[in-house]
């Protein structure tokens, strides 16, 4: 076994242990079922769960499927924004602990956007171990309970996301096109505003307030967020680049080993760190005056 390959054996802390059947059948056939040997198990393992996930996917939406269309997003959503290492998760767990007015989709419900409702009292007690304590690119607590990326639950609900391209590094530049979706089919545009929609949808009727969404790709999406939620609000947060810089290498270092499905594409890691920041803020700088006054 090569020694490069970190944490090779784990099948922990991997959001696609939450897709469904069909949705991990549609991936591989998009990626040609290329999987590199040194991480078949994983992929054996995200089989396995899919196979569970759309039993309870299929529950979940006999139980509360009509009732979910049924909800009115009365609650404008309030979104937090800035480019990854930032401050984000921070700001997103010092916020989310304002319980009275905000709720938040927490890293279970992330990872089982089809099912959480069914799921989560007995999936957060037996699947614990499966998500570590600490996060391992800043060593922020981590727990089934705390708040987390909706991005994660994007890429379950749409296969529309970014975040693939870590787990498929040989199609790293396909699923970039989904950083701001500005030269992206209508067709995808609106499978991925219907899931989000759709996610808003559940967290309110799950709770009722103000949905705290936090996703750092959501920065440069700003036109989409305003068609479907035209009074939201936003916080963006900030950080001098270079240590933005510095601090993304170093996740590069951590975190995505433990999703790899292909040996990653570790040449050239820096220029296109640079290049999805600057996608990323000429996006933001091109839109963000769209947001209405007071809302920002």
């Amino acid at each position: 076994m090569p020694s490069d390959l970190k944490h090779r054996w784990s099948v922990g802390n991997n959001c696609l242990a939450g897709i469904t059947a069909g949705d991990w059948w549609r991936l591989l056939r998009q990626q040609r079922f290329s999987i590199d040997a040194v991480y078949w198990h994983r992929a054996a393992f995200i089989s396995a769960a899919s196979v569970l996930n759309s039993i309870f996917a299929a529950v979940e939406s006999l139980r509360y499927g009509a009732a979910i269309e049924q909800v009115a997003v009365t609650y404008p959503p309030l979104f937090i924004l800035g480019h990854w290492r930032s401050g984000t998760t921070l700001l997103h767990y010092l916020l989310a602990q304002d319980t009275r007015q905000f709720c938040f989709a927490s890293t279970f419900q992330a990872i089982n956007p089809r099912s959480f409702l069914t799921t989560e009292a007995i999936g957060t007690r037996l699947f614990s171990g499966l998500v570590p304590a600490r996060r391992p690119m800043d060593n922020l607590p981590q727990s089934f309970r705390t708040p987390q990326e909706d991005e994660l639950a994007l890429l379950l609900l749409t296969l529309r996301s970014l975040y693939l391209g870590i787990s498929f590094p040989a199609s790293e530049e396909w699923f970039g096109r989904y950083l701001t979706f500005r030269d992206v089919p209508e067709s995808e545009v609106r499978e991925w505003k219907s899931g989000l929609q759709w996610f808003v949808k559940k967290l309110t009727y799950r709770y009722r307030r103000t949905v705290l969404l936090k996703s750092p790709a959501h920065t440069g999406r700003i036109r989409l967020l305003l068609a479907l939620f035209p009074n939201a609000r936003f916080v963006h947060i900030h950080r001098h680049p270079f240590e933005v810089f510095q601090s993304v290498c170093h996740y590069f270092s951590t975190a995505p080993w433990y999703t790899y499905l292909q040996r990653p594409r570790l040449e050239g890691i820096e220029d296109r760190i640079l290049r999805r920041y600057t996608q990323l803020y000429d996006a933001w700088f091109s839109d963000r005056d769209l947001i209405p006054e007071g809302h920002l």
